[in-house]
């Protein structure tokens, strides 16, 4: 069985000249709700996180990162074999499917980590395995990243962008 929810991320770019800014949302809705699937750590009314406003080098030393938290409740299924899994996304070129934005020839975009910020995860990955019962959670962490995850961002590209991510709940 598979289920699956959207998250997108609408990220309108405003310039200021004076301080080589670049202001921010992010979006996320979910598609379908299977099992209850809540997001939370959004605005309720607009379902963004607002980056604020950000200059490219931010985004090169991935400062700017917010935090949000998928909810499983009332679940069913075989939680032994239960998961959530990124299963797709509008990926930057070069990212090894790691930088979402939806054009694929941008430089940076929005990179998705565990709570921490240890580990990116791509398209495919499995964000969430250790499913115990029909109510869980995790918390994971969207930040503004170069494509490359690195310094690989140009200094002078500016603009509005968006992108989108959907994450699946598994269960056999």
């Amino acid at each position: 069985m598979i289920f699956s929810f959207i998250l997108c991320f609408f990220l309108p770019v405003l310039v200021n000249a004076d301080n080589d800014s670049i202001h921010f949302e992010f979006t996320a809705y979910v598609d379908q709700e299977p099992c209850e699937i809540i997001v939370e750590d959004l605005y309720d009314t607009t379902d963004e996180i607002d980056f604020g406003i950000v200059s490219i080098q931010d985004i090169i030393d991935q400062t700017q990162t917010r935090q949000f938290e998928i909810i499983l409740q009332d679940c069913e299924g075989d939680f032994s074999t239960s998961s959530i899994q990124m299963t797709s996304g509008s990926t930057v070129d070069g990212s090894n499917d790691y930088v979402f934005n939806s054009d694929p020839d941008a430089y940076f975009g929005v990179a998705i980590m565990d709570e921490d910020e240890q580990e990116y995860f791509s398209i495919g990955d499995i964000v969430f395995d250790q499913i115990e019962d029909g109510d869980e959670h995790i918390i994971l962490t969207a930040v503004l990243a170069c494509y490359d995850r690195g310094q690989g961002c140009l200094k002078d590209e500016v603009g509005d962008f968006s992108a989108n991510v959907t994450f699946s709940y598994l269960s056999d």
